[in-house]
């Protein structure tokens, strides 16, 4: 039948007719192997960003071009650390840490900023 696909098994001589599906391409999100938490500062005020991103390069570029809210009103940023992980989770319990009060006392303590 026009319209309609037939899948089964020959060895079997069962045939199931099931509509055939419009074929939609979708824009999949490859998933990169790793995912980076940074740590920016503020080089006119001294004021640390913790952020999560697949390419630091690039964020950085983003922050120093005022795309980012935050960031945008203390250009230009360096950064001052990063770390690597492998999974998006990991990297988002990462940086709510790093945010945290625990977290501005090890970056305090470990980057000496």
């Amino acid at each position: 039948l026009p319209g309609h696909l037939a899948v089964g098994c020959d060895s079997l001589k069962v045939v199931t007719l099931v509509p055939r599906q419009r074929r939609v391409r979708l824009r999949r999100r490859i998933h990169p192997s790793m995912y980076y938490i940074y740590v920016i500062q503020s080089i006119s005020y001294h004021t640390r960003y913790v952020g999560v991103a697949e390419d630091v390069e690039r964020r950085l570029g983003e922050h120093n071009a005022g795309r980012s809210r935050y960031t945008k009103g203390r250009r230009p940023w360096r950064i001052i650390h990063v770390e690597e992980v492998n999974t998006l989770s990991d990297a988002r319990k990462r940086e709510v840490f790093l945010k945290s009060g625990q977290g501005r006392k090890w970056l305090d303590q470990n980057l000496g900023h």
